[in-house]
């Protein structure tokens, strides 16, 4: 089954078209703000790791797929779905955010 590659994050365009060269990618196709599709992308060693260093989170998609296809999303929602730690936000609103800030230390 063919598959392609989606990367998403806000990296500049210097690291894009890096990770795209990397993967032998022949084009880099907008999906939303965020989220791009490299075309031709092939599995290649070190492709996760040049990512993570540019800040991109990536995922194989199989050809042909679309989200509409899915039944059930998940994800790790802080710093993920949206841009902020909720567990972070809800302690400072309960005015115990020191007391999460010591103990996210000890982790």
């Amino acid at each position: 089954m063919s598959e392609y590659l989606v990367v998403q994050g806000t990296a500049d365009t210097a690291a894009l078209e890096s990770l795209a060269r990397l993967a032998h990618a022949h084009s880099i196709t907008p999906l939303t703000g965020t989220a791009l599709r490299l075309e031709g992308a092939q599995r290649v060693p070190g492709l996760h790791e040049a990512a993570h260093e540019a800040g991109l989170d990536l995922g194989w998609v199989p050809e042909g797929r679309s989200l509409a296809d899915s039944r059930v999303f998940v994800t790790d929602m802080d710093s993920t779905l949206i841009t902020i730690e909720c567990i972070d936000e809800l302690a400072a609103f309960d005015r115990v955010g020191d007391v999460v800030d010591e103990r996210h230390g000890e982790c």
